[in-house]
């Protein structure tokens, strides 16, 4: 027999009883939140590896992601969801070991830009070669049914899952 679960329900239900199939969902909350543990144990560990804090490692990539040029103290602060109290310590330590360069803003003297250098870029590509080599092996973990059901839930937490999705891996398309 085929689950289907309308993500769309999810989205505009206002407790369980919107739910239909409520298992079904919580078993997709379940295997995104695990993907989420694994895979965030997973870059610490490797962030760790090459002495780097998971925060200080975040920061990095965050900068690194961003590629439109700096980014304020705030924004990082925001993006790391910590108080710009800790971003800015995260940054100074970065700065100090030559990975990122803090400059006063040319266009608001109180505002603080921060630039992602050469060596804060090769240490996010050093952790990422080596995360890459262990996802392959976590994906194989896997099923295909809890994949889909992950990928859905992270996709209605950002809004983007509106189709239906089963849980014997067929996608009917709708």
């Amino acid at each position: 027999m085929t689950t289907q679960i309308r993500f769309e329900d999810w989205a505009s239900s206002h407790g369980p009883e919107g739910i239909r199939e409520l298992d079904t969902f919580f078993r997709g909350v379940a295997e995104a939140r695990y993907v989420v543990r694994r895979v965030t144990r997973i870059v610490d560990e490797q962030a760790r590896g090459e002495g780097l804090d998971p925060l200080e490692h975040q920061l990095l990539l965050q900068l690194f992601g961003f590629k439109g040029g700096p980014m304020r103290i705030n924004e990082l602060a925001d993006r790391l969801d910590v108080p710009a109290a800790v971003a800015s310590r995260l940054v100074k330590g970065l700065e100090e070991r030559g990975y990122v360069q803090r400059k006063k803003s040319s266009s608001d003297r109180r505002v603080t830009d921060v630039f992602l250098l050469p060596d804060g870029e090769q240490a996010c590509v050093a952790i990422w070669e080596k995360v890459r080599f262990r996802m392959e092996y976590f994906q194989q973990l896997l099923p295909d049914d809890a994949k889909r059901l992950a990928l859905s839930v992270f996709g209605f937490y950002v809004g983007a899952a509106l189709e239906f999705v089963d849980t014997d891996g067929n996608d009917d398309g709708r």
